[in-house]
């Protein structure tokens, strides 16, 4: 359901950077441990990388798409304990 007020191009645009975001939390861990590897003429590394990240990168998306966007979210309901202005008796 689109929330009024919001297109549904910026819905979109606001889901493509979510899954940006895990791409990259699933990639640039076992990069920066490739990295370290030839760096420091270590082994294991970026397959650490290679392997945490993924399911880094799942728990990501599964926290950021169950709740929807902050743009996507009524706005809360006005206080409706203040008195009524006077009507002009």
């Amino acid at each position: 359901m689109k929330p009024p007020g919001h297109s549904t191009s910026s819905l979109a645009y606001d889901a493509l950077g979510r899954v940006f975001a895990a791409s990259a939390i699933m990639a640039l861990p076992g990069i920066a441990g490739s990295w370290a590897d030839a760096r420091w003429g270590v082994g294991w590394l970026g397959m650490a990388g290679f392997i945490l990240g993924p399911p880094a990168g799942l728990a990501y998306l599964l926290i950021v798409f169950r709740k929807p966007p902050p743009s996507a979210r009524p706005d809360p309901p006005e206080n409706t304990n203040r008195e009524s202005p006077p009507h002009g008796d």
